[in-house]
């Protein structure tokens, strides 16, 4: 008879054993996992290298900074920073091996500045030509003079809604810095601020801004067109110059002074309308601006210097007033030679009383009614809109307007293409070119309405010369929608909607994302969550690959590389237990580039 008690002992030592087997391979995969996590988030820490004091009140020890193996700075602390002078800061001083992190300039990379600093002192990152990352923190009024001057590596950088000034020279020579935004509380820029930078494409403007000072974007050779604050009154002497790629600016009607050689060497401006209220032109604010064709004088002018429009290929000027007013003019040659074609001397002059009778007007209107309402004028609409613009009772933006906002509009609306194409015949006389209709339909794609591509057409140069040919008053417009007052947060969410949902937003939706961000009752995390994790998004049955790429897409701002790609699919896989998509995105949502792609469109993370 079979020994059943032996039988039974080398059952139960075999479960054992495979048991253990089990723990084992189970242990052995946790090892994995974490070392594949670990390799994902880089969670290594680094050696910190040097440390100091920098603080600017009593001993200086207010605030302190640490440097790692990373080439991270970070500083902390309470109060305001220190200024430096310039022997300290310079790599070729004598005295700069002494300094604080400047003997680190070009091991520095990254630059993390806690909350409860107040400001930035002078010279504070110069010459730190490796620095590409910087967080400033919410408490932070000022930045000092120099503070970045030759960053070299610096894109970008997101300015708190806290900062009040910025010093002379502050981004000098940070040439690949791309664009930057530029917050409501600011009301001081320094002289040269932005000076050579020369990838400098788009800023975002504060509202309250009254001047601009000295030689502030002096040779930023990949501006090309730019909007200036209402409320601004002064441009400094030499602001624009050397903008090689600078084609349109829109000069505020608040706008009384305009510095020397504010736009010389301005090679792609071709046309420009001075505001009603200007006073003072600087000498040769114009000069070798060699495209420039036709320019809008207001009556307000009392002296033009003949340099302002040296070398320049002017062909028309049409001034706000009469012959007669023009003749009274001061026309100022200095004692400088003037070479090349004399646009003053040679330009057509258009007055105020030119012939701009009822036909222009008529077509002018008729025009309106075709392209919006798709019919003929009737005869009383047209008669009175006409005599609105006549009697000034109506400005050229509040006729427009008031066809677009129309219930009869409303109820006949046009779609995208449809809508930019009729602005383009009304507003600029003309076609639209392909760029120009495709890049309006952009800004209609990242959450914009109507009503802001409407404010752009009729702030615009084209439209003031349109007004000014026609005899009437341009006036202006300024969309009301929500989106449009906060269109970095409207691109935010209908980005959102076209990676996450794979369509184009419905306005109402994005509205509500907008308005909840704006007011903060949710954040750009929660935002998230909620398109990852609707019914919308789930029924698209995404692939492992696929949701690792939406997901670096939406809340990354950027491709997966292939090597962090493939760690995260091994971790959805390979490892036990394995990996949630919940997971995954409450990982990328607590990531530093996430932290950075909030900032950047201005909201909470």
């Amino acid at each position: 008879m079979p020994d059943n008690r032996v039988s039974g002992e080398k059952a139960e030592n075999f479960e054992m054993e495979e048991h253990s087997m089990k723990k084992r391979g189970y242990l052995l995969v946790t090892l994995l996992a974490i070392l594949i996590m670990g390799l994902a988030m880089n969670v290594e820490a680094a050696e910190i290298i040097d440390h100091g004091y920098c603080g600017g009140e009593g001993n200086g020890k207010n605030l302190t900074w640490t440097l790692d193996s990373d080439g991270v700075l970070v500083i902390e602390g309470q109060g305001e920073m220190k200024d430096w002078i310039w022997d300290e800061c310079d790599p070729e001083s004598l005295e700069f091996e002494l300094m604080d992190w400047h003997k680190h300039y070009g091991d520095i990379n990254s630059v993390i500045i806690k909350e409860g600093i107040t400001n930035m002192g002078d010279m504070a990152f110069m010459y730190c030509f490796s620095l590409r990352n910087i967080d400033l923190p919410e408490s932070l009024n000022s930045i000092g003079e120099y503070a970045f001057y030759s960053c070299e590596s610096l894109s970008s950088i997101v300015i708190p809604e806290s900062l009040i000034s910025i010093g002379d020279c502050a981004f000098f020579g940070c040439k690949n810095l791309i664009s930057i935004n530029l917050p409501e509380s600011l009301i001081k820029i320094g002289d040269n601020v932005f000076g050579y930078c020369r990838s400098l494409g788009s800023i975002v403007w504060p509202k309250s801004l009254h001047s601009i000072g000295d030689y502030v974007f002096h040779s930023c050779e990949n501006l090309c067109s730019i909007e200036l604050p209402k409320t601004l009154t002064s441009i400094g002497r030499g602001a624009f110059r050397c903008c090689y790629s600078l084609s349109s600016i829109y000069l505020p009607e608040s706008l009384t002074s305009i510095g020397d050689y504010a736009f010389e060497y301005c090679d792609s401006l071709r046309n420009i309308a001075l505001p009603e209220k200007l006073t003072c032109i600087g000498e040769g604010v114009f000069c070798y601006c060699s495209s420039l064709s036709s320019i809008n004088i207001p009556v307000s002018v009392d002296t033009i210097y003949r340099e302002n429009f040296a070398a320049s290929q002017l062909k028309d000027i049409y001034y706000g007033g009469t012959k007669e007013q023009w003749n009274n003019i001061n026309i100022i040659s200095r004692d400088v030679i003037i070479t090349g074609y004399d646009g003053l001397s040679n330009a057509t002059i258009h007055y105020v009383d030119d012939d701009n009778g009822s036909e222009k007007l008529n077509d002018f209107v008729t025009r309106l009614y075709w392209n919006f309402l798709k019919r003929e004028p009737d005869e009383r609409g047209l008669a009175d809109w006409i005599d609105a613009l006549v009697s000034g009772r109506g400005t050229g933006a509040k006729v427009v307007a008031g066809f677009v906002l129309s219930p009869e509009y409303k109820a006949n609306s046009l779609n995208d293409e449809e809508y930019v194409t009729a602005l383009y015949r009304i507003i600029f006389d003309r076609e639209p070119d392909e760029g120009g209709l495709y890049g309006w339909i952009s800004v209609l794609d990242n959450g914009c309405t109507y009503k802001k591509i409407l404010e752009g057409f009729i702030n615009s140069v084209e439209f003031d010369n349109l007004c000014k040919d026609l005899g009437i008053e341009r006036g202006s417009y300024e969309s009301d929608e929500i989106a449009d007052k906060n269109y970095l947060v409207a691109s935010f969410v209908a980005r959102l909607y076209r990676l996450c949902l794979g369509r184009r937003y419905e306005r109402k939706g994005l509205d509500n994302w907008v308005r909840a961000l704006v007011y903060r009752t949710a954040t750009g995390s929660s935002v998230v969550k909620d398109f990852f994790f609707s019914q919308e998004f789930l029924n698209r049955n995404l692939s492992d690959e696929e949701f690792v790429t939406v997901a670096y897409l939406a809340i990354l701002g950027r491709k997966p590389d292939s090597h962090g790609f493939r760690e995260w699919l091994d971790a959805m896989v390979i490892i036990y237990p394995p990996i949630s998509r919940k997971q995954i995105i409450d990982k990328f949502l607590k990531s530093k580039e996430f932290g950075e792609l909030c900032k950047q469109y201005g909201i909470v993370r």
